[in-house]
Formats: C-alpha cells, sequence, structure tokens
C-alpha cells in the first residue's frame, strides 16, 4: 500500500493521521479475518485426497504458494484452482475445503492458487501468479489443464485465457466461471443495485472497493486482463458459466455469456434461480442446490 507523502503547510497534520491505521486498512483487515478464515470443518471430508502445500518459482525468483490435492487415483488431467475473495481476500478453509471435494468427485488433481493480493500488489500481480501456476502446470503434465474459479477467481482465470491468446501460450483445456465479474465498469448493469444494494452475501457497496484496490487505473476497466468480457473469445476454449440469479453480478455474467456466444466460443450457461453469489461453497445451507453444481461441474469437467 502507498505511503502518503505530502510536504508543505499540511505536513503535519499529515503525520498526526498517519499515526493510527487509516479507513482502507480497517477495511482491508475486515475484510480478510471474515472472509479468509484458514478453518473450516469441511476440509476434515474426504481424507482419501492428499493435501500437499507448495511453491512454484517464477521468473523474477520469487514463489507462488499453492495448494494440491492429489485424488487417489487421478486421471491425468488438472484443475488450476482460483479463488475468490475480491482479490483482497486470501485463501480460505471454505475455498479449499471446495477444492478438495472437486478432486474427489472428479478424479482430477487440482491445485488451488495463493495469488498476491490487493491493494498492496493491484493489477496485474494476481494475474501473472495465476499465470506462473498454470505454465509450470502444463510443462509438468502430458494430461488436460482446466482452469476456473469463483467470483474474483473467476475473473483471473477467464483473464488468464486472454493472457495466453495475447502471448500466444496454449490455452486452457476447459474454463469454469463461476459467478465471475468480468466488467470493471459495474454501474451498466442494473442487476448491481437491484439485486446488490443490502444483499448480505454480496451487498454492492463493497464492489467499488474491491474495484479501486484490484485495478486503480480507470484506464485498464476496459483491458481485457482486467475485463475479459472485452476480449476476443473466438477460438477459445470450452467455457462453462455458472450464474446465481439473485447475484449482483447477474447481469454482468449473463451479459459475457453472451459475448462469448457471439464471438463463436463453446460456451455453456448454468443459471440457478433465486441462489446468492457462490452459493455452492455453501452446502450446509443449500445442500440439494451445492449437490446439483457439484454434478454439473464433474459432467462438464470429465466430459
Amino acid at each position: 500500500m502507498k505511503v502518503w507523502q505530502r510536504p508543505g503547510p499540511a505536513k503535519a497534520l499529515y503525520d498526526h493521521f498517519l499515526q493510527s491505521p487509516s479507513i482502507v486498512e480497517s477495511w482491508v483487515d475486515s475484510i480478510r479475518r471474515s472472509w479468509g478464515d484458514p478453518y473450516h470443518p469441511d476440509l476434515l471430508l474426504f481424507p482419501q485426497v492428499e493435501r500437499q502445500d507448495l511453491e512454484i518459482a517464477n521468473d523474477t525468483g520469487d514463489a507462488v504458494a499453492v495448494t494440491r490435492f492429489v485424488p487417489p487415483e487421478p486421471g491425468g488431467d488438472v484443475m488450476v484452482y482460483i479463488h475468490g475473495g475480491g482479490w483482497i481476500a486470501p485463501v480460505s478453509g471454505k475455498h479449499l475445503a471446495w477444492a478438495r471435494k472437486l478432486a474427489a468427485q472428479t478424479a482430477i488433481e487440482v491445485i488451488s492458487v495463493n495469488y498476491r493480493l490487493a491493494p498492496e500488489h493491484p493489477f496485474p500481480a494476481a494475474l501473472l501468479d495465476c499465470v506462473t501456476v498454470y505454465q509450470a502446470v502444463r510443462e509438468s503434465t502430458d494430461g488436460r489443464v482446466y482452469v476456473g474459479g469463483d467470483s474474483a477467481g473467476g475473473n483471473l482465470s477467464a483473464a488468464l485465457v486472454q493472457y495466453c491468446r495475447a502471448q500466444r501460450l496454449t490455452i486452457p483445456d476447459k474454463l469454469l466461471c463461476l459467478c465471475p465479474l468480468t466488467d470493471f465498469y459495474l454501474e451498466k448493469y442494473p442487476s448491481v443495485v437491484k439485486k446488490g444494494i443490502g444483499n448480505p452475501r454480496a451487498d454492492a457497496l463493497l464492489l467499488p472497493f474491491q474495484r479501486i484496490c484490484y485495478v486503480p487505473d480507470q484506464a485498464e476497466w476496459t483491458n481485457p486482463l482486467a475485463s475479459p468480457i472485452y476480449g476476443d473469445w473466438s477460438k477459445t476454449c470450452r467455457t462453462l458459466v455458472l450464474v446465481a440469479g439473485d447475484d449482483p453480478l447477474s447481469d454482468d455474467n449473463l451479459a459475457f455469456a453472451a459475448k462469448l456466444q457471439a464471438d463463436g466460443a463453446d460456451v455453456e450457461l448454468a443459471v440457478y434461480e433465486d441462489m446468492p453469489h457462490t452459493f455452492y461453497t455453501y452446502p450446509q445451507f443449500l445442500p440439494r442446490e451445492a449437490e446439483q453444481v457439484d454434478r454439473h461441474l464433474a459432467t462438464f469437467l470429465c466430459g
């Protein structure tokens, strides 16, 4: 996060303000504590799936932390999973439990990426970490490689495909975009206000804050690496776009699916009416709906 330095007549006043945590720092800390809880009871499920915590080096000599889930009889394919959390919160126990379950139900190895977080590391840091892991997986496996994520992770997953196109890299074999944000021009979509203000799961008042943390430069909001909806989706991989009907991002998601279809992409749209944002990660409250999503994803990935 930038250190505010302003010499001049107000320097003493600024120094006074800087003695205490800023409102932004308090918000970020609160989001990380509430959304990034590393504990979740479902982490104890599917003990037959082996967990490994590893690091993957990037070109700068730094390392990207990953969590690898290996099913007992892996089929050779690998899923690079990119978690949500508004680009601000770290991977949570809830996300890791969901990744572990996916590995158990599909016999696909799942690698969860612990990418750098905003606002300390704004765009494109998180994307570049995801690309680093994806390229390492590509180089180390002979099987198919899938990429997918939820919410901010869905954004990063779709942006990774656009990065591969731009850099002439092999694109993923399949793409999962689960309740993603694909357009940083939030205000053009009626559902942001209609379904977002006061929404206890995903209050739309948080979206502009998340946006300014991750992509503070408005000139980048139409960059396909930030807002994938502005990219070229012709000749890309088969894609599943999952939409929650009561999600502030539902209009964004429907527009994204329509964009892919217009570009000639092989896109499958799944709309779960009356469901909140990333509802499938709360099976304790919505067991039937979460199971439907589990089956849908397994069919899509294994088909």
